[in-house]
C-alpha cells in the first residue's frame, strides 16, 4: 500500500510503501465506572474500565490476532489491566475490546486535567500506524464554558486555550442547551462565559438572576462580552455585581495595554492586540467601561483610553473583557491567548 504522500525536492513526491499490512487507528473510547460514581467521568480513588474501537483502513488487509496495550506517563494513573484482545478486523470494519477492556485506578488528590493514554496496537499482519495516544479527562470538571455566541462558532478559540493549558471544562451550548441554571454554574468553581458579536441578547433576566446568585457564594466568573454594556449598562446587575459603569461603544480599536500590579494583565509593559492573524475578527464596536465599586482596570484602550476590562476580588473573583477575548493575537511581543 502507499502510504504518506508529500512533497520532496525539486519535482519529486515522497510515498511511504507498506506492503502486506493493515492500518488500525482508534476511533473511540468509553469510560465504565460504575464502581466508582457512575457518571462516566474517572475520578480520584476510582478503578474503571476502558472500552477501545479500532477500526482497519479501506483498503488495507484484514487483521486478525488483534491486541492491544494501554501506558501512560502520567504517575497519578495506574495502569491496572494493561492488556485488551479485540476480535479480528476486516479492511473497511471496526471492533472494540468490549469484551476484555483495560482498567486503571486514578489516585486519590489527583488535580482534573487531561491525561495521555498510549494504545500500542499488535496483530497479524502488524498494522501501519502502532501507536495512538488517547488525552482522557480525569477528575471533574472545575470550569463550566458557557457558549452564548448565537451559534457563531468562536467557542474554538475557548477551547484551544484551555486545551493549551490541560484543564478539563465542561461545555454548554445556551443556542441548544438554553441558559444554565443556578444548580449547573453552582457545580462548578469557575464560569467562563462569552457572548461573540451579540448586543442584544447577551445575558438574559435569567441569566442574571442565576449569576447573581451564584456571585453571592463565592463563584469565579470571567465574562467576555464586547456589547454587553449596550444592553445592560443601566441595569444594577451590571452595576452592584460587574461593578461596571458603561461609558460608550466607541472603542473600535486593535490595541490595549496593561495596568501595573493588576493580577491579570500584571503590568503596564503588557499590552494585547486585537483581530491579528490566530485571532477572531470580531474586534470593531466594542464598549468602553469604567470600574466602580471596589472593581479595579485591569486593560485600558491604548489610544482613546477607558478600560476594556476591570477585574474585582471580594466575596466572588470577577473579570470583565469588554472585548472579546478570541479575538487576541498579534505578534509576539503582546500578550498571547495561548
Amino acid at each position: 500500500a502507499v502510504y504518506n504522500m508529500r512533497r520532496g525536492n525539486a519535482d519529486t513526491v515522497l510515498l511511504d510503501f507498506f506492503v502486506g499490512g493493515s492500518l488500525l487507528h482508534t476511533t473511540s473510547y468509553r469510560i465504565n465506572d460504575s464502581g466508582g460514581n457512575n457518571n462516566g467521568i474517572p475520578e480520584d480513588g476510582e478503578t474503571v474500565g476502558l472500552t477501545v474501537t479500532l477500526a482497519n483502513a479501506s483498503g488495507w488487509t484484514n487483521a486478525t490476532g488483534v491486541t492491544a496495550t494501554l501506558s501512560t506517563s502520567d504517575t497519578n494513573v495506574i495502569i491496572t489491566k494493561a492488556t485488551a484482545s479485540f476480535p479480528n478486523i476486516d479492511n473497511g470494519s471496526a471492533a472494540s475490546c468490549a469484551a476484555d477492556s483495560f482498567a486503571f485506578f486514578v489516585r486519590p488528590g489527583i488535580l482534573p486535567r487531561r491525561v495521555p493514554l498510549v494504545v500500542t496496537k499488535h496483530s497479524t499482519p502488524g498494522s501501519y500506524d502502532t501507536a495512538d495516544t488517547l488525552m482522557i479527562p480525569v477528575g471533574f470538571p472545575r470550569i463550566l464554558l458557557v457558549d452564548d455566541d448565537g451559534g457563531e462558532g468562536y467557542e474554538t478559540y475557548y477551547r484551544g486555550t484551555l486545551d493549551t493549558i490541560n484543564v478539563n471544562y465542561r461545555e454548554w451550548q445556551v443556542s441548544t442547551q438554553g441558559s444554565p441554571s443556578l444548580a449547573t454554574l453552582d457545580s462548578f468553581p469557575v464560569v467562563i462565559w462569552f457572548t461573540g458579536n451579540d448586543s442584544l441578547n447577551t445575558l438574559s433576566p435569567n441569566d442574571t438572576s442565576n449569576l447573581k446568585a451564584y456571585l453571592d457564594s463565592g463563584g469565579k466568573f470571567l465574562l467576555s462580552s464586547k456589547q454587553l454594556g449596550q444592553q445592560l449598562g443601566s441595569t444594577g446587575f451590571y452595576a452592584q455585581y460587574l461593578r461596571a459603569q458603561y461609558v460608550n461603544n466607541n472603542a473600535n480599536q486593535r490595541l490595549l495595554r496593561g495596568v501595573n500590579g493588576n493580577p491579570v494583565s500584571w503590568s503596564i509593559r503588557d499590552s494585547i492586540a486585537l483581530g491579528y492573524a490566530g485571532g477572531a475578527t470580531n474586534y470593531p464596536s466594542m464598549d468602553i467601561i469604567a470600574p466602580i465599586n471596589g472593581a479595579d482596570s485591569c486593560f485600558i484602550y491604548r489610544t482613546i483610553g477607558g478600560a476594556g476590562g476591570i477585574t474585582y476580588e471580594g466575596n466572588y473573583k470577577l473579570a470583565y473583557l469588554a472585548f472579546p477575548f478570541e479575538a487576541l493575537s498579534g505578534p509576539s511581543r503582546y500578550l498571547q491567548r495561548i
